[in-house]
């Protein structure tokens, strides 16, 4: 399998990451790499100097083109941090007879477009939302769908990751992973259906953003390839340089013991629960949940986090629920 990677105007571009979710290589002097397959996707390296909104492509055929676009992030770089958003839709039949716990939704699609919509107004100097998982609620098609339409209208560029419940499909179903946790099962068939790659990565000024899938990483489906490709991904960049990691989890030894050097941030959710430590130079940020009270009766918030070049600083900024009827409910 090979491709190349132009530019708007056709020119080849160089020294372009690819990766076949297992391998990374460079794009040569003429803009072309070759690739096995290995995952359903291969996907490019955005760079702080060139983007594309069609950053991967199913490895299903013999020759694949991408086409980057110029564009200019800023330092100081901020990005809107959000997790666990479990967005629902109570209307599906196929939630008819499902025990939703502790809360039936945790947000509804309109609920998402609104706060996506507002953010130049909520966070004025931000250039991205990164989004860590359980994204949806029950791991549904229709809640896939209604969910990319949510994202389709965001102002700004939307990273998202997988978390356990974007890979129920339905399922609620209590399994112990290779570690001793209790999670739930986890098919990622219809979040890459929907979604694409489940781990990748990009560049923002001066620091490599690296997302991955923590559940199915736990489950152990698919560690041992995660691992191989994180270490592959931090190949082609520096020795040392300042990476961030995306996981829907805190990560533990599991993933970390395999990096090169450790990451100067890591931000997940799962939790429900607002914590921010610095474990051995790392910052571990596990935000609140953004549109419902969170299990340490922190209210619903997010995270405006801004890289300077250096390091990192974060305000959290609370979610103001609006009661205007039982029935109805808006968050500002």
């Amino acid at each position: 399998m090979h491709g190349y990677v132009i530019d708007t105007d056709g020119h080849p571009l160089a020294d372009i990451s690819v990766t076949n979710g297992r391998d990374v290589v460079a794009t040569d002097a003429t803009g072309r790499f070759t690739l096995d397959r290995v995952t359903p996707f291969v996907v490019i390296g955005r760079t702080a100097s060139h983007t594309s909104e069609q950053w991967w492509l199913p490895a299903d055929s013999e020759e694949l083109r991408f086409v980057l676009r110029p564009h200019a992030p800023t330092l100081p770089f901020e990005f809107v941090h959000l997790t666990d958003t479990h967005m629902s839709l109570p209307s599906s039949s196929a939630l008819e007879h499902m025990d939703f716990g502790l809360y039936k939704e945790g947000s509804l699609p309109a609920e998402i477009t609104e706060f996506l919509t507002t953010l130049p107004q909520r966070a004025p100097e931000a250039q991205a939302v990164f989004i860590t998982g359980d994204l949806v609620d029950h791991g549904l098609a229709e809640e896939f769908a209604a969910y990319t339409e949510a994202l389709a209208g965001s102002p700004l560029p939307v990273h998202v990751i997988a978390g356990n419940h974007d890979h129920m499909n339905g399922r609620h179903g209590s399994v112990v992973s290779r570690n001793d946790y209790l999670t739930n099962e986890g098919d990622p068939e219809l979040y890459e259906r929907f979604l694409g790659p489940r781990w990748y990565s990009f560049d923002v000024p001066g620091l490599h953003v690296v997302a991955m899938d923590w559940h199915t990483h736990e489950l152990g489906i698919d560690h041992e390839l995660q691992n191989a490709w994180l270490v592959a991904d931090l190949g082609r960049i520096q020795p040392g340089s300042p990476w961030i990691l995306l996981f829907h989890d805190q990560p533990g030894s599991s993933l970390l013991d395999h990096a090169p050097w450790q990451p100067v941030a890591a931000f997940s959710g799962h939790w429900h629960t607002s914590r921010v430590v610095d474990v051995d130079g790392t910052l571990h940020v596990n935000s609140p949940t953004t549109f419902f009270a969170s299990l340490d009766y922190s209210p619903p918030a997010y995270r405006r986090v801004t890289w300077d070049g250096e390091r990192i600083t974060m305000r959290t900024e609370t979610v103001r629920i609006v009661m205007r009827s039982p029935s109805q409910v808006t968050r500002r």
